[in-house]
C-alpha cells in the first residue's frame, strides 16, 4: 500500500489536500506536513479549507485557501489526498474535489467508510504518526516543519499522550520528532494560547453541566447563547475532555446546536464505554473513546436519548 502512494506522490506535481471541517490538531498538522513535504519535492499542495484555523495552531502558518478561492485558481489537479477524515460529510461542500480525481484517502478512525481509490487506514493514535511511518519507510527527509506539524498532530490526538492510543510506537515517533523542533515553543502555542474569549464561553457552557445516573456529564452550547455571548470566534475545543476530567464522569457528551432541530454531539469516555459503537448507530464514527455525530430533534429530546442509550 506504501508502494501505491509512493507512486501517487512520485507520478504526480500538484495535489489538493483536504482536511476535515472543524479542524483540529491533527488534521491540519497532517496538512501542514504533507504540504511541505511536497513542496520539498518541487511539488505542490494545496490545502483547501473553509474554516478558520484555531488559534493554537495559527504558529504552523497554514496556507489554505476556501473552496471559492481554489475554483478561481482553475488548476486541473488529478490527485486529492484526504487527512482524518472517516467520511465524506466531512468534506462538506468541498466533497466535489474528489469527483473524477484519484483520491487517497489517510485515516486512522476504524469507523472510515474506505471511500478513497487508495484507502490507507490504520488504528493509529492520528493520522500524523501514520505520515511519520509513510515519509519514513519512504525515505522522505523529514525537516523541521515537517517535523513540527507531525508533532503537533500526535500530541493533539493523544491529549499530550495520555490517550490509551498512545503506544511505543506513537513515542517512538515522538521522540524523533522532538530531536527536530523547538519544543518549548510547540508546546506553549499550542496548551498555554488560549483567548479570553475562550474563557467566557467555557464559563458560560459549564453553567450548563449536569451529571445524569452518577456517570454522564452533559453539557451544551445553543445558538441563542452564542448570540448572548457576542463573540466573533467560537473555539468549544477541549471542552467536552474536561468533563470527562471530572472524577465520578465516565462519559462525557457535549452538545452543540448547528440550526433550529440540528445538534452535534461530541462523546468521550473513560475505561470501557465503546462511544464509537453509539455515535455510529447515529451515523456518526470516532474512536472508542472519542466519537461523536449530528442527530436531529430537540435538545431536551436528544439529552434523554443519549442518557437512556449510555444507561
Amino acid at each position: 500500500m506504501i508502494t501505491k502512494i509512493r507512486n501517487v506522490i512520485e507520478n504526480n506535481s500538484e495535489f489538493i489536500i483536504l482536511p476535515h471541517k472543524s479542524p483540529d490538531g491533527d488534521t491540519i498538522g497532517s496538512s501542514v506536513a504533507l504540504e511541505r513535504l511536497l513542496k520539498n519535492m518541487n511539488k505542490k499542495g494545496y490545502i483547501v479549507l473553509n474554516d478558520e484555523i484555531p488559534l493554537n495552531l495559527h504558529f504552523l502558518n497554514c496556507k489554505v485557501y476556501t473552496l471559492e478561492e481554489f475554483e478561481k485558481i482553475n488548476l486541473n489537479i488529478e490527485t486529492v489526498i484526504t487527512l482524518d477524515s472517516s467520511d465524506i460529510s466531512r468534506f462538506e461542500n468541498r466533497v466535489k474535489l474528489l469527483e473524477n480525481k484519484t483520491v487517497v484517502n489517510i485515516d486512522h478512525h476504524i469507523t472510515n467508510m474506505n471511500y478513497g481509490d487508495i484507502n490507507y487506514v490504520f488504528e493509529a493514535s492520528s493520522v500524523g504518526e501514520i505520515l511519520f511511518n509513510i515519509f519514513t519507510n519512504l525515505n522522505y527527509e523529514i525537516d523541521e516543519k515537517i517535523a513540527e506539524g507531525l508533532y503537533v498532530a500526535i500530541s493533539t490526538d493523544t491529549g499530550s499522550f495520555k490517550y490509551t492510543n498512545t503506544t511505543t510506537d506513537t513515542f517512538f515517533a515522538a521522540s524523533k520528532l522532538r530531536d527536530k523542533i523547538d519544543f518549548e515553543k510547540v508546546n506553549t502555542e499550542l496548551y498555554q494560547n488560549i483567548s479570553y474569549e475562550d474563557v467566557i464561553l467555557s464559563n458560560t457552557v459549564f453553567e450548563t453541566l449536569k451529571i445524569y445516573n452518577e456517570k454522564v456529564g452533559i453539557i451544551y452550547l445553543t445558538n441563542e447563547m452564542i448570540d448572548e455571548l457576542n463573540l466573533e470566534v467560537i473555539n468549544t475545543d477541549g471542552l467536552v475532555e474536561k468533563v470527562r476530567n471530572i472524577n465520578e464522569v465516565e462519559v462525557a457528551i457535549f452538545i452543540k446546536e448547528i440550526n433550529e432541530n440540528l445538534f452535534k454531539v461530541s462523546l468521550r469516555s473513560k475505561y470501557d464505554f465503546d462511544v464509537a459503537k453509539l455515535a455510529f448507530k447515529y451515523s456518526g464514527g470516532g474512536h472508542k473513546k472519542a466519537a461523536g455525530c449530528a442527530i436531529e430533534g430537540s435538545l431536551e429530546e436528544i439529552i434523554e436519548l443519549f442518557v437512556n442509550e449510555i444507561k
